[in-house]
């Protein structure tokens, strides 16, 4: 019974939470040529011509890809980083703080920025 539940999901079409969050991923201005690539040639290997024909496994798929593809985070300070887009969402929805806590290599004690905001 499990395994029917199983292979059912998988089989339905991608939700529209999905084909929307393909979208998002897909349009970051650093990768978006990149990632267009990859969505046609996912879709071609699927023999599949559009995103909203995947299944959810095969968007679930396509957006892991998506995911690690690395995008530019400019921090407070001005430096610059490539980020892949989950640590990117992340960092945009947390804070600047939250950003130079985990991926700036200086301390942010010692970072004249965060004292002139």
């Amino acid at each position: 019974m499990v395994q029917y539940k199983l292979d059912s999901w998988n089989e339905e079409s991608a939700t529209q939470r999905q084909i929307d969050y393909i979208q998002i991923l897909s349009n970051y201005p650093d990768t978006k040529d990149k990632d267009e690539e990859d969505i046609r040639f996912f879709l071609s290997q699927r023999k599949k011509g559009r995103i909203e024909e995947l299944t959810k496994t095969e968007a679930s798929e396509l957006i892991v890809t998506l995911l690690e593809r690395p995008v530019k985070y400019v921090f407070l300070c001005g430096k610059e980083k490539f980020l892949n887009k989950k640590d990117y969402n992340r960092y945009d929805i947390l804070g600047e703080l939250e950003a130079c806590l985990h991926e700036c290599q200086t301390d942010v004690n010692a970072c004249p920025k965060w004292f002139e905001e």
